[in-house]
């Protein structure tokens, strides 16, 4: 699965081809099935604790998985929006004045060029699991001091933290390479 040094450097930056739709699912399937593996891991280092300590170990990483993945959509939306959808809004405007031999991108239509500028800053964007990592982690680690478990609250604190900046980086890292799917990729 590694791919190292299979991108393509742009004006904009890396851009790492994706793995496919197939590809994709696959991966995001077995990220699923990390996040419970951190999570199971989780809960038996925190040791004897009570359901509710052992839920509240649990929920970070659900929370970087979900919200970052809806963030990375929805800043991945406004991208294309910014770059593509101006030029496809006017295009559909002007679509009753056509001339003959005016081509799609005379119209505000996007180019190869345009295409991987927007493909190149989608991928840099899934740096959205990161962005919700930070308050995640700092807010479970506090509430990791309030865990009655067999581990003093400072250690459980501290494991929360790592563990969750560590969930974050495998999320962006995974997603700026292009193994995680964004929606109504091409």
């Amino acid at each position: 699965m590694s791919r190292e040094g299979d991108f393509k450097e742009t004006m904009h930056g890396r851009l790492y081809p994706s793995l496919g739709v197939l590809g994709q699912v696959g991966v995001l399937f077995l990220t699923f099935l990390a996040c419970l593996a951190f999570t199971c891991a989780a809960v038996k280092a925190i040791g004897a604790a009570s359901v509710a300590a052992q839920t509240l170990v649990a929920a970070p990483f659900f929370l970087i998985f979900f919200l970052g993945y809806a963030l990375w959509l929805a800043r991945a939306r406004l991208i294309a929006l910014q770059h593509i959808g101006v030029g496809v809004l006017a295009a559909l405007f002007s679509s009753r004045r056509r001339q003959e031999g005016r081509t799609g991108q005379a119209y505000g239509l996007p180019g190869p060029e345009k295409l991987e500028e927007v493909a190149v800053k989608v991928q840099i964007a899934a740096s959205s699991f990161r962005v919700i990592t930070w308050p995640v982690a700092i807010l479970w680690a506090f509430l990791g001091f309030a865990v009655q478990a067999s581990m003093p609250a400072s250690v459980a604190a501290a494991g929360i933290l790592i563990a969750c900046l560590l969930w974050g980086h495998i999320l962006t890292m995974l997603g700026r390479r292009g193994y995680l799917p964004i929606m109504g990729e091409e």
